[in-house]
């Protein structure tokens, strides 16, 4: 279950030990921040049956440890919870240190697969697991 969760989270991209990043590493004049100097959070949720949590977990772990070797890579976390319908729903939250890093992160993800056999879409298709995706970055206040 452990290594289905890891792979997931490379194929979310990324995937996670938190660092933490504390107010004082944001600037002050956040006026002229942009996506290329401002960290970046990767934020995955899955929504996986239950005959498929093994496999998932076990794919989400071997992204994680491959992400987290990789430059620009500040730290993760997951989060699951089982629904009424016994579905793991997980999240999980990829900071890395700016979009760079996430686009330089996609193209190492993507020459991994390739070099182990793996296709993304259709590892959720078969296993009929829903994934949603978004990259945020930190709020800033006004």
């Amino acid at each position: 279950m452990k290594s289905t969760l890891h792979t997931v989270l490379v194929l979310l991209l990324l995937t996670i030990s938190c660092k933490s990043y504390s107010q004082t590493n944001t600037p002050k004049n956040t006026t002229q921040m942009d996506s290329t100097t401002q960290m970046q959070v990767l934020i995955d949720r899955f929504i996986v049956p239950a005959y498929a949590q093994q496999e998932f977990i076990e794919r989400m772990q071997y992204n994680r440890g491959f992400i987290s070797q990789l430059n620009g890579f500040i730290g993760d976390e997951v989060y699951q919870y089982t629904d009424s319908n016994g579905n793991l729903i997980v999240a999980t939250v990829a900071k890395w240190q700016n979009q760079q890093a996430i686009t330089n992160a996609k193209s190492a993800v993507f020459a991994e697969y390739e070099r182990i056999g793996f296709n993304p879409a259709d590892f959720y298709k078969r296993l009929n697991i829903q994934m949603e995706r978004g990259i945020y970055s930190p709020f800033i206040q006004q």
